[in-house]
């Protein structure tokens, strides 16, 4: 019991979600607490890597996503937590697209749908709606009832003027 709630504790999900909730420097801590059970996780890396890109320290972000990716198999979320690194450190567009390509490539058809939403949703947050709205469309063909794809979607396309669509 013990070592399964440690496992959830220090996941990757649960860092992911402090993340998401804008708990970087929380995301830090766990990924440390994290790291000291499970050295080398590309997973933890990454998300330790993107929090301090949201706190705006790119050269600390990069070498752990970097070190992420040396691990043996990245995962969709590597790929996808260099990308949104990338974004945050106002490197060329088509340097995060490369990224993003590469996460979508090796996540699964079912699950597909959930990278293309985080990468319209990173697209959107750093101000390219274009390139946002083509990743959530993509999304909502997985998931046309899901409200934070329509949502997202909708914000997309009032960015880009096309009212009657975000409607």
């Amino acid at each position: 019991m013990f070592i399964v709630h440690i496992r959830l504790i220090l996941s990757p999900k649960t860092i992911r979600c402090l993340i998401q909730l804008g708990e970087f420097p929380e995301a830090i801590t766990w990924s440390d607490r994290a790291l000291e059970r499970f050295p080398n996780n590309p997973n933890l890396l990454a998300c330790k890597g993107l929090a301090y890109a949201e706190l705006q320290d790119t050269i600390q972000a990069m070498e752990y996503v970097d070190g992420a990716l040396e691990q043996r198999s990245p995962t969709p979320w590597v790929w996808l937590a260099r990308g949104e690194c990338l974004l945050l450190a106002k490197e060329p567009l088509e340097n995060a697209q490369r990224c993003f390509a590469k996460a979508v490539e090796l996540e699964e058809d079912l699950n597909r749908w959930r990278v293309e939403l985080r990468i319209g949703q990173a697209l959107l947050r750093a101000g390219h709606a274009l390139e946002a709205k083509k990743y959530l469309e993509r999304a909502r063909r997985g998931q046309t009832r899901n409200e934070l794809v329509n949502y997202l979607l909708g914000l997309a396309c009032e960015r880009l003027r096309q009212y009657s669509v975000a409607a």
